[in-house]
């Protein structure tokens, strides 16, 4: 990931949220920006350097068909398509857990949406 790449995804997300006000504009950006840049990390120093090990995953015939064909579709490689499926599905575990344990740490407090607003001066 280059400086370039972060600048090209600032320019855009900015145009994507432009009919917003500055500070929903702001909070916005920097929760995509920071979102994108722990994935840009993860991938970078997990998924690029850590050496990998092969599993097998059996489907049956008419599955494997489907897998290929929107692999293909997205241009990508059926092995490339089933790994960030997998890792897709271990991010959106990994963050329900996470989800879990921050409400069992706030023992039954909550913020209702309204003050949160009020809060973001929404």
């Amino acid at each position: 990931m280059t400086n370039d790449d972060n600048s090209d995804i600032q320019i855009r997300l900015g145009n994507l949220l432009s009919n917003r006000t500055n500070d929903t504009m702001k909070l916005e950006r920097n929760c995509i920006l920071k979102c994108y840049n722990i994935y840009s990390k993860f991938k970078e120093n997990v998924l690029m350097k850590t050496p990998t090990k092969s599993t097998t995953i059996r489907f049956d015939e008419n599955v494997l068909k489907l897998i290929h064909k929107q692999a293909a579709l997205e241009g990508q490689t059926p092995t490339e398509f089933m790994r960030e499926a997998v890792l897709e599905k271990l991010a959106d575990s990994l963050d329900y857990r996470d989800a879990i344990n921050n409400i069992r740490k706030a023992k039954g407090k909550t913020v209702s949406r309204d003050d949160v607003k009020k809060q973001l001066g929404m």
